[in-house]
């Protein structure tokens, strides 16, 4: 029992971040103009989160949900209202979120890295290069930061392929790759 929370808790420690990433990607690049009750909206020639009868502001264009799946104006405690877009990437945000969730209960985490290396197997090798750069190997192979672990070095390999991933700005075709689109 003991073993299989401690798992728990090191693959979640690994991969929340992962989960919070693909949460914000792409919100930089769907900013749009917006349009009436809204500062903002996503994509091009959206709402931007009308404001309603209620008097709830609309949203920024781009602005995520909380982590309690609502809406807030950026930097505040004040609820707003989503434009179509950001309502709909939250709801597919939380089903990438759930099945990381799943992904890091089902999968050892000898599996989790094979799944990691194949991953960088297959890419670009101009991805692969970059990777690698953020990356760095040891002379057997193995990461190089990992190289006087301890503990689990596969967990260790995890952690900072997950890191490298998101600097890279990988993560998420690595995430579309064990997690189906919803």
């Amino acid at each position: 029992m003991l073993r299989n929370i401690g798992k728990l808790v090191a693959v979640t420690a690994i991969l929340l971040p992962v989960a919070l990433h693909v949460a914000d990607a792409g919100s930089e690049a769907l900013t749009g103009a917006g349009g009436v009750g809204g500062n903002g909206g996503s994509g091009a020639n959206a709402n931007g989160g009308k404001g309603t009868s209620n008097g709830t502001p609309g949203c920024g264009g781009g602005t995520n949900s909380a982590p309690d799946g609502r809406f807030y104006i950026p930097g505040t405690s004040q609820e707003c209202n989503p434009g179509d877009a950001d309502r709909e990437k939250a709801e597919v945000n939380a089903n990438w979120e759930n099945c990381l969730k799943a992904i890091t209960v089902q999968l050892s985490t000898a599996d989790l890295l094979d799944r990691l290396d194949t991953f960088r197997e297959h890419l670009s090798t101009q991805d692969q290069q970059q990777l690698d750069q953020a990356l760095p190997r040891s002379s057997n192979g193995g990461i190089a930061q990992c190289a006087d672990v301890d503990t689990s070095r596969a967990s260790c390999e995890n952690g900072a392929y997950m890191r490298a991933l998101r600097s890279t700005g990988l993560l998420p075709v690595f995430v579309s790759t064990i997690c189906p689109r919803p």
